[in-house]
């Protein structure tokens, strides 16, 4: 797992760590380097997405939708995936 140079993950919250440890797995488990870009207020935060395929990068959007339940949204933006904590 790496953080971004010049992002903070200062104030993140319980609930988002549980996100950032399911994410951090389903890269492990698919030999990706697990890379947080930013975290936004501890509510949220976005994954680097560049090392991935638009198949796999897919995958792991509704991977992650499943595994987190209906309290996160995940999407999928042009350079990253963003998770967010909305219960």
């Amino acid at each position: 797992m790496a953080i971004k140079p010049g992002a903070s993950v200062k104030g993140i919250t319980p609930e988002l760590l549980f996100a950032v440890q399911e994410a951090r797995q389903l890269c492990r488990e698919h030999a990706h380097v697990f890379v947080i870009e930013n975290c936004n207020g501890g509510q949220s935060f976005d994954m680097r997405s560049s090392n991935m395929g638009a198949g796999e990068k897919a995958s792991c959007v509704k991977w992650l939708t499943k595994a987190l339940g209906e309290e996160f949204d995940v999407i999928s933006e042009r350079t990253h995936i963003r998770v967010e904590f909305d219960p």
